[in-house]
């Protein structure tokens, strides 16, 4: 666990001390638009969804709504400083003091309960069964 921790740290150091390159952020933003402009078939729900989510936790319920606004005030905000990303990273991940490392084991033999378990549903729901 703690040589991945170092790994991440390591790693979001040197980011953050090194130069993000602008194509990367561009191409970021692009790719963030992409996913909030697409319009499929169920995209009233997705869009119900975010509205929800924002509006139940005290957020504008329009922010998911005005998105090309706040991307754009983004990359204004990232044009005036470039360096816009490097302190966001150093600021609130690596120098937060309230982090949580949680921990995901998987568990050997649980297909194997699993597979037990409806093997026994079925033999009692069989035995119910007129012949």
């Amino acid at each position: 666990t703690q040589k991945f921790v170092d790994l991440v740290f390591n790693t979001l150091t040197e980011i953050a001390a090194s130069e993000i390159s602008s194509d990367r952020v561009d191409a970021a933003f692009q790719q963030a638009a992409y996913h909030y402009r697409e319009i499929l078939a169920s995209y009233p729900l997705h869009l119900l969804d975010r509205v929800m989510d924002a509006w139940i936790y005290g957020v504008d319920p329009l922010t998911f709504v005005r998105m090309n606004d706040h991307l754009e005030a983004c990359k204004s905000q990232y044009q005036s400083d470039p360096k816009m990303f490097n302190k966001l990273i150093q600021d609130r991940i690596l120098e937060n003091n309230h982090r949580l490392t949680f921990v995901l084991k998987p568990d050997k033999e649980l297909q194997a309960r699993h597979d037990a378990a409806f093997a026994e549903k079925m033999k009692k729901i069989r035995s119910q069964f007129n012949v």
